[in-house]
């Protein structure tokens, strides 16, 4: 598995927050905040050949 994730991912790219501060809520119990991130992954030789036609 790390060894696909070190080929595949081309970049990893952070895309929200989502806490108190940015949703105007309360905070939680035993969750204070959420991060999201987008992966950018490199496309298979598979996938090019079909884009390709």
């Amino acid at each position: 598995m790390k060894e696909h994730f070190t080929r595949d991912v081309v970049s990893i790219e952070w895309f929200a927050k989502l806490a108190p501060s940015t949703l105007n809520m309360a905070d939680g119990l035993d969750v204070h905040e959420i991060k999201k991130f987008l992966l950018h992954k490199q496309l298979t030789e598979l996938k090019k050949k079909q884009q390709n036609g």
